[in-house]
C-alpha cells in the first residue's frame, strides 16, 4: 500500500486549462428561502432584505411579511427556524420590544451582535440599543464609560457593528461629546462583551491620524465602508476636514493604506473618489478595496488587493469564453476576502445580450451567472448587486446571495465553494507588494484544481513547494510553509504579474489530507533575492 507521502510525490500532475466561461457546475448551491415561503405564525415571506453567514454555513436571514400588523411584520431566520420578530418583547430596557433590525451579524459561535430599533421606551432619545444575542449591552441616551471621550459623553445613536469571535463588537456610534465642536460627533468604538461590557474608544472625530494634517471630521458609515477581524484589526476609512480632493482616507489601525489624491496601484493613476468605497479585511489582515481613480472614465473602478491591482474596470472577463468582454462595473455590493485568499466580487461586462452580462466571482471564477445560473431549477433573472445582496464566510469557503428569479420570486441561496485555507507569511517583493496565492477547484480522489498566483515580479522565474508537512520555517528573509519535500517549476510569471498552474490528482487519494503549498519567485527587490506568496492549505474532502 502507498503512504499518503509516496501518494502525493506523484499525485499533483498538470491536466490541461478546462473551459471556464460558464459557472462553476460542481458547486453545491442550495436555496435557503423564497418569497412566500411561511416563516413560523409571523407570516408569508414578502421580501429578504439582508443576510450573513458563518464558517460552518450556518446562515441569517431578515424577512418582510404580508403580516398585515406592520410593527410585528419582520423576522430574522436561520436554518433552524425564526431566531427574532419585530414586534418581540425584550428584558432590557423595561418594557421594550424590537421595532426593527439594523443590520445583522453573525460570528463562528453562531452570535450575534447588533443594533435594535427599540419600541416601547421613554422617547426617542433612548430607542435603539446595541445588544449581544438578546442582551443589552449599550442603550441610546445612556452615558459613555469610555476614557477616550469626555466626562458625560452620551450615546446619541449607533449605525453599524461587527463581532468577532471572542466576543468583541464594534461599534459605529454617534456620541455628543463636549470637546468636539459638531453637534453630532462619531466614533469607532469597542465593546468588550465578557470583559463586563468595557468600552474603548478606538478612533473618533477630531483625531488627527498618522500621516495626516487634518482632523477626523467624520468616517464613512455603511456597512461595508469598515470591516473587523479575528485578530481585532479595524479597517476604516475616515473623511478629514480641509481639502475635500484629499479628504477621504482607508486605514488599517493607524496604517494609511490609501487617500484621495495619492498613487494607487496603476501607474500614472491616483485615487479619485474613496468617499464610498467598499472594504474588507481577513483574519490574516489581508484586505481590499474598490474605489475609483482618476483619468479616464471607462477604466477608473478598481479593486484593490493588498497594494496590487486586483480587477479594473475595462479589464478583459478572465473566463475563456469571456475573452471578448470587458468589465464595466462592479455594482454597488460589496467585495470580500476569506481567510484562504478567496474575493468574492460583482462584475458586470459589455454583452450586448444584458439578460447574461453580470455575475458573481470568485477570484477568476464565475460562480453565479444572470440568465444562466438556477435555484431549484429556476433561472436567475437578477442578482442583487447591492449593498446587502451577498456576504462571504470569514474563511472564504461559503457565500449566500439575493437574487430574483425569472418567475419573479424573491430568493437567497447558499454556495460551498471549496476546501483552500490561506496561511498567510507571504514575503513582499517587486513594489513592495506580496504574490498572492490562491485556489479552486476539486480536491477529490481523480478531481482537478487550479493554483492561480497574482502581484509577483513579470518574467520572473518561480517553483511550487508543496508538501504533507507545515514546516513554517524561517527562510531567505520570509516564512517557508511546506516542508521542501516536492516541487513543480515551468512557466515564468507572465507580464501581468500572475500565473495559473493547474493540477490533477488521481484516484485514491485518501479523505482528511493536508497538503501545504507556496510558491517562490526569483525577484531581486526581495529580501535575499526572493519573493513568496502566502502559504496554502488544501484538505481534500
Amino acid at each position: 500500500m502507498q503512504t499518503a507521502s509516496a501518494l502525493l510525490a506523484c499525485a499533483l500532475s498538470a491536466v490541461p486549462l478546462a473551459a471556464q466561461g460558464t459557472p462553476i457546475s460542481t458547486v453545491d448551491l442550495d436555496e435557503l428561502h423564497t418569497e412566500g415561503d411561511v416563516v413560523g405564525l409571523v407570516g408569508n415571506t414578502t421580501s429578504i432584505n439582508n443576510l450573513a453567514i458563518n464558517n460552518s454555513g450556518i446562515w441569517l436571514l431578515e424577512v418582510d411579511t404580508d403580516n398585515p400588523d406592520t410593527t410585528a411584520d419582520g423576522a430574522l431566520l436561520t436554518q433552524f427556524g425564526v431566531s427574532l420578530t419585530e414586534g418581540e418583547s425584550l428584558a432590557m430596557p423595561t418594557g421594550s420590544s424590537i421595532g426593527s433590525f439594523d443590520s445583522i451579524t453573525l460570528n463562528n459561535l453562531s452570535e450575534s451582535g447588533w443594533n435594535f430599533f427599540l419600541d416601547g421606551t421613554a422617547s426617542n432619545n433612548d430607542d435603539s440599543g446595541i445588544y449581544f444575542n438578546t442582551t443589552l449591552l449599550i442603550q441610546e441616551g445612556s452615558v459613555s464609560s469610555a476614557a477616550g471621550f469626555s466626562a458625560g459623553t452620551v450615546f446619541t445613536g449607533f449605525l453599524e457593528t461587527k463581532i468577532a469571535d471572542s466576543g468583541h463588537i464594534l461599534v459605529m456610534a454617534s456620541v455628543d461629546d463636549s470637546a468636539i465642536a459638531s453637534t453630532t460627533d462619531r466614533a469607532l468604538m469597542e465593546v468588550d462583551v465578557f470583559g463586563g461590557a468595557t468600552q474603548t474608544v478606538l478612533f473618533k472625530e477630531g483625531d488627527v491620524l498618522p500621516g495626516q494634517t487634518e482632523a477626523v471630521a467624520d468616517f464613512e458609515t455603511s456597512p461595508h465602508n469598515f470591516a473587523y477581524n479575528a485578530l481585532r484589526e479595524v479597517l476604516f476609512i475616515a473623511d478629514l476636514a480641509g481639502d475635500t480632493a484629499v479628504d477621504h482616507a482607508v486605514y488599517l489601525d493607524s496604517v494609511l493604506l490609501a487617500q484621495e489624491g495619492s498613487a494607487s496601484p496603476v501607474a500614472g493613476r491616483n485615487w479619485s473618489s474613496l468617499a464610498s468605497a467598499e472594504v474588507n479585511l481577513n483574519d490574516h489582515g489581508d484586505y481590499v478595496i474598490s474605489g475609483s481613480l482618476d483619468g479616464d472614465t471607462s477604466s477608473n473602478l478598481l479593486i484593490e488587493l493588498n497594494g496590487a491591482k486586483f480587477r479594473q474596470e475595462g479589464d478583459s472577463v478572465t473566463d475563456n469564453d469571456f475573452a471578448s468582454w470587458n468589465l464595466t462595473s462592479f455594482g454597488s455590493g460589496p467585495v470580500m476576502i476569506g481567510n484562504n485568499g478567496n474575493v468574492l466580487w460583482f462584475g458586470d461586462w459589455d454583452n450586448p445580450d444584458t439578460d447574461v452580462d453580470s455575475g458573481l466571482f470568485l477570484n477568476d471564477q464565475l460562480i453565479v451567472q444572470e440568465g444562466v445560473s438556477t435555484v431549484d431549477g429556476v433561472v436567475i433573472d437578477t442578482l442583487r448587486s447591492v449593498q446587502d445582496g451577498y456576504m462571504l464566510s470569514d474563511d472564504g469557503q461559503w457565500f449566500i446571495f439575493r437574487a430574483v428569479l425569472d418567475n419573479g420570486d424573491d430568493v437567497a441561496a447558499r454556495v460551498h465553494v471549496g476546501p483552500f485555507v490561506s496561511l498567510g507569511q507571504g514575503l513582499a517583493g517587486a513594489g513592495g507588494v506580496t504574490p498572492q496565492l490562491r485556489g479552486k477547484g476539486s480536491l477529490a480522489s481523480g478531481g482537478s484544481f487550479t493554483l492561480d498566483v497574482i502581484g509577483a515580479l513579470p518574467g520572473a522565474m518561480n517553483t511550487v513547494v508543496y508538501s504533507l508537512t507545515n514546516l513554517s520555517a524561517p527562510f531567505k528573509g520570509g516564512t517557508l510553509i511546506p516542508a521542501p519535500d516536492f516541487f513543480i517549476g515551468g512557466a515564468l510569471i507572465g507580464v501581468d504579474g500572475s500565473r495559473q498552474l493547474n493540477l490533477g490528482l488521481p484516484g485514491g487519494v485518501p479523505s482528511g489530507l493536508d497538503v501545504f503549498l507556496q510558491f517562490w519567485i526569483t525577484d531581486p527587490s526581495g529580501f535575499s533575492g526572493f519573493s513568496s506568496t502566502n502559504g496554502l492549505k488544501a484538505t481534500t474532502p
